[in-house]
């Protein structure tokens, strides 16, 4: 049987969203700069097709929508692990 979060451990995945979109965008504006050739092709801007900010997707505004009312679901919980892994693994 599944049990809720507490206001404590849902505090802590929602500081842990707010956490990692911090960090991938501070990954993606630290990006070393040189002056040659390659880094000219590899300093082109970025295609945006398809990404978008971690805070916009829709399992995060579904969970910002369960922690709001107090209500977590478990597997509104495995997608948000999920995601995370996949950010953590596109940072390093």
């Amino acid at each position: 049987m599944a049990r809720d979060l507490t206001f404590d451990q849902q505090m802590l995945l929602n500081s842990l969203i707010v956490n990692l979109q911090a960090a991938m965008e501070k990954a993606i504006s630290e990006k070393p700069q040189y002056n040659d050739a390659i880094s000219d092709v590899l300093n082109t801007p970025i295609r945006t097709t398809g990404i978008i900010s971690l805070r916009e997707h829709a399992t995060i505004k579904k969970f910002g929508a369960e922690l709001a009312a107090g209500k977590m679901q478990n597997d509104t919980i495995l997608q948000v692990i999920g995601l995370v892994n996949v950010a953590i693994k596109a940072l390093l």
